[in-house]
């Protein structure tokens, strides 16, 4: 089943206006009738899209037009079952086999429904109930690139799917916290872009999604780099910190020689293998190091670094520096002392009661997990630079670098140590990022990876959906050109394997030339001031040239930038200015207008050499050609009389008596110098 029409009484830039989103059928609201009528148009055929992909929309318009609000809309009235919206709507859903119009209609009064002779299609009014069942078997999943602050505030409404920029950061954030994860000091922005790896790891697991070169443009990643982040300044910092904190277990400001033990204490305790690991040998256990260095720093900012002014972790902090121990090269690793200077400082805060004492539980998880796994982790580090790490991803070893990745999202609060990167450019990133995102609509499986199956969570329990909306805000976003030109195809691919059980409709704004000619022309909404234009009115779209479809389906009423526009025109009224002087001086007496044609050429010069710049700049060859001609025929206006006689003189001489005279110019020409 997929959405055909929707008739909104007010949204928005949106004022009694309604939308076709297939062209199966055309609708007609207009004073409480409903008109059902054949589309005009040769109908798409099922599986023009795709096997399991039913319709693709393409919404354009120029700035303002309502392109997000029309989005912000379809999901507002999908959710009014579940939510109390006051929203004034008929939806029209359609279904076949058999060919079923399922009309719902929301705060309105009672209409009329009528069919042109030829329609075949049987109607069915929807009561809330049955538009409420409707919906929960349809997985509603919104995804913008854009970091928009209503969908970071506002939570979508129903059982959406946000998967846009700002609702992944919100919704990372919250969910993390429930889980405790993180706390409630944690970055949001780095949080969301720890999870956007973490879904990008979860969806590269399931290798058998991106095996046909259509679903995936381009190669897929088969190596991270992870870099460890430099701790110089963070250890300075937390110094800083534990300092002014002991200071409150001394009462006079004469104790000075015991606050500068404490002090040295404090270093001790922090630089406790500093120093030791650049004396390593071995690269891997070096950079395995300085990750369990990050660690023991991060576990004791947890503990030790008081939240508030009013927070006090003196107690904390002496037991750290109580069971701090001294580490001895050659008797045991970093990572080991690391593990064990933890538990000790566990067991020691756990003594005196401390309320803290849990907050170290996930670093000495981290470090356990490290030394239990060292030998089965695949990564080369630069020998140059052992503090970055590529990590080869195999089959094999993919759960595992899932669990590196949450165990280093549970301990990353007080400082963010790592920096992963898979090496592609910005629009192979993003496109990847949309794969990760849709794949994590899929339900996860007991064994923590992902099913084949697609749910909606309501009160009543869980269900099983049966059909995809997705809804797509500025695809184009970011995307080079060339990506442009694969996003719709890569789309597709990927939906027909992810969601490969289920029907998936797809509706996307853009403001793409390229993307628009991948749909045909019934397929497009043309959006201007809050009203849809026709398609009537407008070229056929799909493999149309992109510079046709610029200026009809964006509204655009040049080809070329403002500024650009602006020069051509100054450029264009300023050379017939200076034409028609140059005519009025060449239809002078040369005797009587030589001093002012040599005035007005001094005065002009300046001005002609701005336009003879501008002149060659100009891309367009016939605007260029035509500003050529009229600069020649100025520039031969103000030759001299003399120096127009000898032009004449010498194109009438012979090729041999020109090559004479030049050869006379240069020699007289050096002999002044």
């Amino acid at each position: 089943m997929k959405l055909a029409y929707l008739w909104i009484e007010s949204y928005g830039v949106f004022k009694e206006t309604g939308f076709h989103f297939s062209n199966n059928y055309k609708f007609d609201y207009k004073l409480g009738t409903l008109t059902v009528s054949n589309t005009l148009e040769q109908v798409i055929p099922n599986d023009f899209f795709g096997a399991n992909c039913i319709d693709v929309s393409v919404v354009v318009g120029d700035n303002g037009a309502g392109k997000t609000s029309l989005l912000k809309c379809i999901l507002d009235c999908m959710a009014c079952g579940v939510d109390d919206i006051d929203l004034s709507f008929i939806a029209v859903f359609y279904d076949q086999p058999p060919t079923e119009l399922h009309i719902y209609t929301h705060r309105m009064p009672v209409i009329q429904v009528t069919k042109d002779e030829g329609s075949s299609a049987t109607v069915i009014r929807l009561d809330e109930s049955a538009f409420i069942k409707e919906v929960n078997k349809t997985k509603l999943v919104y995804i913008s690139n854009a970091l928009d602050l209503n969908d970071y505030s506002l939570k979508k409404r129903g059982t959406v799917f946000d998967g846009s920029t700002g609702g992944l950061l919100r919704r990372d954030y919250f969910s993390n916290q429930e889980s405790r994860h993180i706390t409630s000091e944690e970055n949001p922005v780095y949080n969301f872009f720890n999870n956007e790896v973490y879904r990008q790891i979860d969806f590269l697991t399931q290798n058998k999604f991106y095996d046909s070169e259509r679903d995936m443009p381009f190669k897929m990643p088969e190596f991270l780099e992870i870099s460890v982040v430099k701790n110089d300044r963070n250890l300075k910092n937390t110094h800083e910190i534990l300092s002014i904190e002991s200071h409150a277990k001394y009462g006079s400001e004469n104790q000075t020689i015991e606050i500068m033990n404490e002090n040295e204490k404090i270093r001790e305790l922090l630089y406790m293998v500093h120093d030791s690991l650049w004396r390593l040998a071995d690269n891997k256990e070096m950079w395995f190091s300085q990750i369990a260095e990050h660690l023991v720093i991060n576990a004791i900012k947890e503990v030790a670094e008081p939240n508030t002014t009013a927070d006090k972790r003196t107690t904390e902090l002496t037991c750290l520096l109580e069971v701090f121990e001294p580490f001895k090269e050659g008797t045991e690793t970093i990572l080991s002392y690391c593990r064990n200077f933890l538990i000790r400082a566990s067991e020691k805060i756990k003594e005196k009661k401390s309320i803290n004492a849990y907050r170290l539980i996930p670093y000495q998880v981290f470090i356990e997990w490290l030394i239990q796994n060292y030998s089965f982790f695949d990564i080369e580090v630069n020998s140059a630079e052992p503090s970055l790490a590529v990590a080869r991803l195999k089959k094999g070893n993919l759960n595992t670098f899932k669990d590196f990745f949450e165990h280093y999202n549970k301990t990353c609060r007080p400082y963010f140590y790592l920096n992963f990167s898979w090496g592609l450019s910005t629009g192979e990133s993003n496109l990847l990022s949309l794969y990760a995102r849709l794949y994590s609509v899929l339900k996860p499986d007991l064994n923590g990876g992902r099913s084949k199956q697609i749910v909606n969570h309501i009160p009543s329990g869980e269900v099983q959906c049966s059909n995809v909306l997705l809804l797509i805000d500025e695809a184009d976003l970011s995307y080079h050109p060339r990506w442009q030109i694969k996003y719709l195809d890569a789309l597709l691919g990927i939906l027909t394997t992810v969601y490969a059980n289920y029907d998936v409709q797809v509706i996307l704004t853009t403001h793409s030339p390229i993307l628009l000619s991948d749909v045909p022309r019934s397929q497009v909404l043309y959006l201007k001031d809050g009203k849809v234009h026709h398609t009537e009115e407008h070229q056929e779209t799909f493999g149309q040239n992109i510079y046709t479809l610029f200026n009809d389906a964006f509204f655009l009423d040049t080809t070329v930038g403002e500024f650009s526009d602006r020069m051509i025109k100054e450029v264009s009224g300023g050379l017939d200015e200076l034409l028609k002087v140059a005519i009025d001086l060449n239809n002078s007496s040369y005797d009587n207008n030589d001093r002012n044609r040599k005035n007005n050429e001094n005065n002009y010069i300046p001005t002609l050499e701005r336009y003879e710049y501008i002149i060659g700049i100009i891309g367009e060859p016939v605007i260029r050609r035509a500003f050529e001609s009229k600069f020649q025929q100025i520039r031969s206006a103000y030759l001299s009389k003399e120096l127009k006689e000898s032009i004449t003189r010498y194109n009438d001489l012979s090729p041999e008596d020109r090559d004479r005279l030049i050869d006379y110019i240069i020699k007289t020409s050096d002999e002044r110098q």
